[in-house]
């Protein structure tokens, strides 16, 4: 997978879309990520004053290709990511390259999450809002990469804890701090959780539990 450009090398498949960095900068909010955090936030600002709304806010990342813009390359540049799992057979450069990629944008995220919690707390929303994060799957980037045969060994398409394996936590009013929900759950329980939080009736033919 090393080329003498890097570890980069797109003629090879495990690279695309994974190692290989977009050729140019972007423009204020041509990321995608980035319109979709300031979209949000536009219309927290619009919502109507004293009164309840509703926002989901779907990125699109971090999700193949995993275009990292250049302000964010520098910032992982110096540091030593976690390999992959069971993976002798991928080279530890290109490991690093792929977990740095999707690291960098998980940081975006997270710095964009901060302007849209700013906006709401700009409202004077902060305490009366509950927020919830959370991911539709996780990603192998990697792991396990000498049984590869089995599966393929970038995406969601495995049984391993690093492809299920998904964050979801919220905060806010009625909800307590610190609490860890160890049983099985669903992000489709969401749709429960958030009609029992605002005091609303869960209908009877819903499959979700609060």
């Amino acid at each position: 997978m090393q080329t003498s450009s890097g570890v980069c090398d797109p003629t090879r498949v495990e690279a695309e879309g994974y190692l290989c960095r977009p050729l140019r900068d972007f423009e204020e909010d041509e990321f995608i990520d980035d319109w979709i955090a300031h979209s949000s936030i536009e219309l927290i600002q619009q919502a109507p004053k004293n009164k309840p709304y509703f926002l989901q806010v779907n990125y699109a990342g971090p999700h193949p290709p995993l275009q990292v813009p250049d302000d964010m390359i520098s910032k992982g540049a110096s540091r030593i990511w976690p390999l992959a799992q069971n993976s002798t057979k991928l080279e530890e450069r290109a490991q690093q390259r792929l977990r740095e990629n999707y690291a960098l944008l998980i940081e975006r995220i997270d710095r964009l999450n901060q302007e849209i919690l700013d906006a709401i707390a700009a409202r004077g929303d902060a305490k009366n809002t509950v927020v919830c994060i959370l991911a539709d799957h996780g990603e192998m980037l990697g792991d396990r990469w000498d049984i590869s045969p089995v599966f393929v060994p970038f995406q969601k398409n495995a049984p391993w804890q690093a492809s299920i394996g998904v964050p979801l936590a919220c905060a806010g009013p009625g909800i307590q701090k610190g609490q860890v929900v160890e049983d099985p759950v669903s992000t489709l329980d969401l749709a429960s959780t958030v009609l029992e939080l605002q005091g609303s009736e869960v209908p009877d033919t819903y499959d979700s539990v609060s």
